[in-house]
């Protein structure tokens, strides 16, 4: 139930870049969430697939320099979020939400969209995703420094629901949900960026922890706001540093 206005990926740098990588998690590919409650029986509240691009960068100092830290060197790690998330079966449900958990190694800097973000449009958010980092890396077998510019850009409307995102001490959070309506059925498109970096080449793998989850808060009784799905996977990232 969103729509996308523009879209800019220049994330990818030049063949012949040293030290980068690149891959795609499948977190999760159409996975049921559900949620028992008798007389009724299994309860089917969102149909998820959720997936993520993860670009990884080495900068300002070779991986293999024993003194990386010392001289400027940084890992980054851009993920974007993708996938659709489908209500399922009840109406009442109004918020979708989805957290990634990573070690203490890796520090979180920052997460598109932001909660206060959005501008509201009569009872939609509208949604800019505007990510540019200059990236001094390597070529030439790690021999030769040049700088790559990656940028990420994308705008986007959510109809009916207002998307919010936290960078928390362990990680990340973002959800979109109604406010103080019943949720309507449909689809939404799963939208972020997420910024991860590092000063130690030698945390990787590393395994990062993904959660969703579905909240129902309107329409029921004060006090009976509660927790109506849940899955959970773990995924181990590794960075080889191939020049």
């Amino acid at each position: 139930m969103s729509g996308d206005n523009s879209y800019v990926n220049n994330l990818s740098p030049p063949v012949g870049t040293s030290y980068d990588e690149q891959e795609t998690i499948n977190v999760f590919e159409n996975k049921i969430l559900s949620f028992w409650e008798n007389p009724r029986g299994l309860w089917k509240t969102e149909q998820l697939t959720w997936n993520v691009d993860l670009y990884k960068y080495v900068t300002g100092a070779k991986p293999s320099d024993p003194n990386f830290r010392q001289n400027g060197g940084m890992i980054y790690i851009v993920m974007v979020h993708g996938g659709i998330a489908n209500n399922q079966d009840n109406a009442r449900l109004n918020q979708y939400g989805y957290r990634v958990t990573v070690p203490s190694t890796l520090n979180t800097v920052l997460h598109y969209p932001a909660t206060g973000s959005g501008t509201p449009d009569g009872a939609n958010w509208d949604y800019s995703i505007s990510f540019k980092q200059n990236m001094p890396m390597f070529n030439n077998g790690g021999n030769s420094p040049f700088n790559f510019q990656a940028e990420y850009q994308r705008n986007f409307t959510r109809i009916l629901v207002e998307q919010e995102g936290t960078v928390t001490p362990t990680g990340v959070e973002f959800s979109w949900e109604y406010h103080k309506t019943l949720g309507l059925g449909g689809s939404w498109p799963i939208n972020g960026l997420t910024l991860f970096k590092t000063q130690d080449p030698t945390i990787f793998p590393v395994t990062m922890k993904f959660e969703a989850w579905v909240y129902e808060r309107f329409g029921v009784r004060p006090g009976y706001e509660r927790y109506v799905g849940n899955a959970s996977t773990d995924v181990s990232v590794d960075f080889k540093f191939t020049a």
